[in-house]
């Protein structure tokens, strides 16, 4: 059985151990257990660790029974004395994100009565998965209270009491337990089973700020930036803040009310254009009689299409409005005020590798072909 350092000292960054057992994997590479190691593996929705073996790069590491096992390109002889030394700024970055979302969790579950039943400390960003959706008025207030618990510094320890004991303990789990307890305490706040990585106290944690909030399933799914990360986040946004503070000459705080602004402006200006393009249709085809009149217009929206086909069927018994380039494909709308356009529209998209249908009156869609060939099939189809 390997001995787990990380659970005596988990700011222990580097041991030397003994190698017990090198065995060859199938992809390769080398499964390496030691007597004892400082490399925390993959498990409980944490990331494994990563450092190196006498220099040598770790690729990965997993528990294989009461074993840790280290994953390697190259062997190492069994009785072998090595030295190990872990990533220990990714390692302290994860125990900061793993304590925070320990602190959330406990608030919100002494708040609202939730569960947390999924977890993962990412690269990007930590997620949360709880069994009841609650709101963001509710997250707002857990993540406040959460904060507060950081910055009183208050202390965190871990332990491993017996069955028997942990039955007179109130304490959160993800799953029923059937070996070893470990039960993380952070004092007045929260008590969870935890095989995890954590700092001594949560003044060392930081900060911790949510991200993002959505549904999933039955529940709420909570993404959450933490400690030296939720830093680097802020960093990151609070430089893209600063660039559209300078594009928009608008002072920070400024920029959602000067973008709604801006908004309105595009979407009146939308409005103008496309009030233009119509009359100058109309004006174009105001002469126009006949059976069939098939138009080509540039760079339409969908919506202008059915609405140039609309007045341009007033004219003539079938028309057609397409709008689009042989590269990108057509939109096209097909109308007719005295005859059913449906199967034309049918025979049109099988032929040229179309999709679309609507009406007896009208149809719509998009399709995949060059001018010249849509063209003549239309003509064809409607006369």
């Amino acid at each position: 059985m390997t001995e787990k350092l990380y659970y005596i000292d988990q700011y222990l960054k580097e041991c030397d151990a003994v190698v017990v057992s090198c065995e060859k994997a199938e992809d390769g590479r080398f499964n390496i257990i030691l007597d004892k190691t400082v490399f925390f593996p993959e498990g409980g929705g944490q990331d494994a660790d990563s450092g190196t073996l006498n220099g040598k790069e770790i690729e990965y590491v997993f528990e294989q029974g009461d074993d840790v096992c280290h994953v390697c390109k190259e062997p190492f002889e069994i009785g072998e004395k090595v030295h190990g030394i872990i990533d220990f700024d990714k390692r302290f970055l994860i125990m900061q994100k793993h304590s925070g979302e320990h602190i959330f969790c406990g608030v919100a579950h002494s708040l609202y009565g939730v569960e947390n039943v999924g977890f993962h400390v990412g690269h990007e960003a930590v997620t949360v998965d709880l069994d009841k959706v609650i709101t963001p008025e509710q997250i707002k207030k857990a993540e406040e209270i959460t904060n507060e618990i950081i910055w009183q510094n208050r202390k965190i320890t871990s332990s491993f009491p017996t069955h028997e004991e942990a039955e007179n303990i109130e304490f959160r789990s993800k799953k029923e337990i059937t070996g070893q307890i470990r039960l993380v305490t952070i004092e007045g706040c929260d008590v969870c089973a935890c095989c995890g990585t954590h700092v001594n106290y949560t003044g060392e944690i930081g900060a911790l700020k949510i991200t993002s909030i959505s549904k999933k399933r039955a529940g709420s799914s909570i993404t959450m930036q933490i400690g030296k990360a939720a830093f680097e986040d802020y960093s990151a946004k609070h430089d893209e803040l600063a660039k559209l503070s300078n594009m928009l000459a608008l002072k920070p705080l400024e920029i959602a009310d000067g973008v709604q602004k801006l908004k309105d402006e595009i979407a009146n200006l939308k409005y103008e254009l496309a009030k233009f393009k119509l009359d100058a249709f109309a004006e174009k085809i105001k002469d126009l009689s006949g059976s069939l009149e098939v138009v080509f217009e540039k760079d339409l929206m969908p919506d202008e299409v059915r609405k140039m086909c609309d007045l341009l069927a007033d004219k003539v018994t079938f028309a057609a409005v397409l709008s689009g380039t042989d590269e990108t494909g057509y939109k096209y709308t097909i109308a007719s005020r005295t005859e059913d356009v449906r199967q034309i529209a049918k025979d049109f998209n099988s032929a040229l590798n179309g999709r679309g249908g609507g009406k007896p009156e009208m149809v719509q869609g998009n399709v995949s072909s060059d001018r010249e060939k849509i063209e003549n099939f239309l003509r064809s189809a409607l006369q």
